[in-house]
């Protein structure tokens, strides 16, 4: 650390003067003579500089092992599995629709995760066609911006703290907290951080000492601002952090100490310049809501549907724990987990409501005592408020779908870090055995830091890994023992996937206020589809027996918090078209499926469904009329629309079908699943067309693809019981009849198709 440290005399705010003084000055260098015997110039390095390059290339050095990670979880979506990614349209596109707007993003993402994030959006084009599907370079880029936010909180702490040795401390403590693994090695996270970066940069500049440029600084500053809010919106919270600043600060002092300030401000001066300097920022914060209410219908959150079940009582309930939660993960965040468990609070006489909120009480007294007494009261305070004004978008407990998560700290962390940074500085100023002793601990703590994250780093190096790092945090959760399970699946195991099914059974209904984990009945019928794959035969039929006979869930009946009514004439009005088409009332049909799409698109919600899809039908039924004018405007319409692309093609393949083309319908729908890997339904209609031309073999391949992630569904299993029976695969063939009727004992049309192909195994 910097000489400085080992004087006794004087205040703190004098020696960190004298500190930043020193360390500013460069170290000598010897002088090296060359080829004609003249001083040859070279680099001088301060003492400063050489640390922070160490620290720079130490935090590169543990981040090495993400290098080897896949892409994870919502990875597969957003990236590998985003046909629209290759597109140059996809660019402008992302200002326009939400973070899931592409084809095959899937319903959940698309309607419940709505998220404005334009510029993310375009991150992930720009690394798509820089590096293509190859994970490595994508996490180094992430690590690269990891390593500049860190640069910008060496600087910021340097001029806040007015030294040294506080803002390396700081830089160190906030580049090896492992609570920022998952926003450094998980791709889909790395918005945090890219928005964390801009937001640093932009406070960087607002506080830099006036002088020639300060309006160009403060241009580039707003513009900044800008960017990170298109990259996440959690950083709505710049403005009042600004304002915190300009309260507590005098942004006229040029020195390198502005936390030292000795100005007698009255109040009412530092409210009036507080609210003068967020200004811009909230202007901009004001665009930015109103550019969100026009792209995704809202401003916060969609109003008629929710990330978890909290009732309004528990999402205010559950603030302390949460809140006290993140405050241990600050004070020991070698706890990081992908996942943490924070119970939903229903009651106000509840420990896990009265010890969290009594703490936090407690921790805010000691802070006002404190203060009154500490010399550096106002960088303290500064940073309680950073944390406290950065978390604050975090208590939206509503609009999040895990309560608690790591990622949610990048930005707050480094509020966190200056404070701690400036009080081991602190303690280390007396004498040099203080100066050892807060070197030794300092450096313990980082050594600390550094194998937890190492070891944390691991849970994101593929899905499996992912999972099982969710369950660890929360072992209640029937929801990421199901995802372990499918995730175990995928990779063939499928003992550990049933396991793991049966656990997240025995766990239901599930308490922890998740809207995605899937009730008893639809367990049941996964697991009998890992028995049906595993050969076990007469366990799949009972445990389809008891996804249809066994009782619902407590939460499935009455679920804590309903979405709100929406109108349902739309969808209504389209099932009545659906019926008159089927009927031979074409004009009717049209009609009516026009009004309800119509009614559709004012409000889409998940329970349409893929709404792009409810468009091919009536493409079909222009096309029975042969207006052509008609059908290409539908398509060229639904084309627009999220998942548009699989639509059009599906609707093309069917006409195609319609007009007996089935040559023409197999070339497109092998066009649409080279495109779309992982859509079912492009497989299933595939795999009909080829059983139609008396291609079992590719047809029973198609329909095992579909499979893969179409769990529990009769007329697949009749499908693939027929195409067994076609290529002399008897036994199978029964088997999958049994599985067929068992998920569909009333259905007579599936009991005449298997007791159709029994008679004609049995009469051979």
């Amino acid at each position: 650390m910097s000489p400085s440290i080992h004087k006794s005399a004087g205040t703190l705010p004098e020696q960190l003067k004298e500190e930043s003084k020193e360390a500013a000055r460069p170290m000598p260098t010897p002088t090296v003579s060359g080829p004609a015997g003249c001083p040859a110039s070279s680099p001088r390095l301060t003492r400063e500089t050489a640390i922070l390059c160490c620290i720079l290339a130490v935090t590169a050095l543990v981040y090495l092992r993400c290098l080897g990670n896949g892409f994870v979880l919502d990875d597969s979506v957003i990236i590998v599995h985003n046909p629209d990614l290759r597109d140059w349209s996809f660019l402008w596109k992302g200002f326009t629709r939400s973070e899931y707007w592409f084809s095959d993003a899937g319903w959940i993402q698309a309607y419940y995760f709505r998220n404005y994030r334009p510029l993310l959006l375009i991150w992930y084009w720009l690394n798509y066609h820089l590096f293509g599907l190859n994970p490595a370079p994508w996490h180094a880029s992430i690590v690269a911006m990891h390593l500049l936010a860190v640069w910008l909180v060496f600087k910021i702490s340097r001029r806040l703290a007015g030294g040294s040795t506080p803002a390396l401390l700081a830089a160190s403590l906030f580049a090896l907290t492992p609570v920022h693994v998952a926003d450094v090695v998980w791709i889909a996270c790395c918005g945090m951080v890219l928005g964390t970066a801009l937001t640093l940069a932009a406070f960087y500049l607002i506080i830099m000492p006036r002088g020639d440029g300060s309006g160009r600084r403060w241009i580039a500053a707003i513009a900044l601002y800008a960017c990170a809010l298109l990259c996440h919106e959690s950083l709505t919270a710049f403005p009042a952090l600004v304002a915190c600043y300009a309260f507590l600060f005098d942004p006229g002092d040029s020195g390198a100490g502005a936390a030292l300030e000795s100005s007698g401000a009255s109040l009412w001066m530092r409210a009036r310049r507080a609210v003068i300097w967020q200004a811009p920022f909230a202007v901009e914060l004001l665009i930015y809501f109103f550019v969100r209410r026009l792209v995704l219908g809202f401003f916060v959150s969609n109003p008629y549907y929710y990330i978890n079940l909290l009732t309004d009582a528990q999402a205010v309930l559950t603030v302390p724990l949460v809140l006290a939660t993140y405050i241990a993960m600050l004070l020991m965040p070698w706890l990081t987990l992908p996942n943490h468990r924070a119970p939903l609070v229903s009651s106000p006489l509840s420990p896990d409501f009265w010890v969290p909120l009594a703490a936090i009480a407690l921790l805010g007294a000691a802070l006002v005592v404190v203060a009154r007494r500490d010399p550096r009261r106002r960088l303290h305070l500064f940073c309680a408020a950073w944390m406290g004004v950065t978390l604050a978008p975090m208590m939206m407990l509503h609009s999040l779908p895990h309560l608690v998560q790591d990622y949610c700290l990048y930005l707050p962390s480094v509020g966190w870090c200056i404070l701690l940074g400036d009080l081991i500085a602190g303690i280390a100023l007396p004498n040099t055995r203080a100066r050892r002793l807060a070197l030794g601990a300092t450096c313990a703590m980082l050594m600390v830091y550094a194998v937890a994250l190492w070891r944390v780093e691991w849970f994101w190096h593929d899905e499996v890994a992912a999972a099982r790092g969710y369950v660890e945090g929360w072992p209640e959760s029937v929801q990421w023992h199901w995802n372990l399970a499918t995730h175990l699946y995928k990779q063939g195991d499928l003992a550990d996937a049933e396991d793991e099914t049966r656990t997240a059974l025995r766990l239901e209904p599930d308490r922890t206020g998740s809207i995605f984990a899937p009730h008893s009945n639809q367990l049941h019928r996964y697991l009998g589809e890992f028995l049906a794959r595993h050969g076990d035969i007469d366990g799949a039929e009972l445990e389809f027996g008891k996804s249809l006979n066994g009782p619902p869930d407590e939460n499935e009946v009455h679920p804590p918090r309903p979405p709100l009514a929406y109108n349902h004439d739309g969808i209504a009005l389209y099932d009545r078209g659906v019926r008159d088409a089927k009927a031979g009332r074409t004009d009717d049909a049209i009609g009516e499926i026009t009004k309800g799409l119509e009614l559709m698109k004012r409000l889409p919600v998940p329970d349409y469904g893929h709404l792009a899809r409810r468009y091919i039908k009536l493409a079909e039924l222009y096309d029975s009329q042969g207006n052509q004018e008609q059908v290409d405007a539908v398509l060229k319409e639904v084309d627009s629309m999220p998942e548009g692309e699989l639509a059009v093609g599906l609707a093309r393949a069917r006409i195609r079908l319609n007009h007996s083309d089935q040559q023409g319908a197999e070339r497109i729908l092998r066009e649409l699943c080279g495109r779309y890997p992982t859509n079912h339904e492009a497989w299933m209609q595939l795999a009909n067309v080829e059983f139609d031309l008396k291609q079992y073999e590719p047809a029973l391949i198609c329909y095992q693809r579909a499979e893969e992630g179409w769990y529990g569904d009769k007329r697949l299993h009749l499908s693939i019981a027929q195409s067994l029976q076609a290529m002399g695969r008897d036994r199978e063939a029964l088997d999958q009849c049994r599985l067929a009727d068992a998920l569909g004992p009333h259905d007579l049309a599936i009991k005449f198709a298997c007791a159709k192909l029994r008679s004609d195994i049995g009469s051979k």
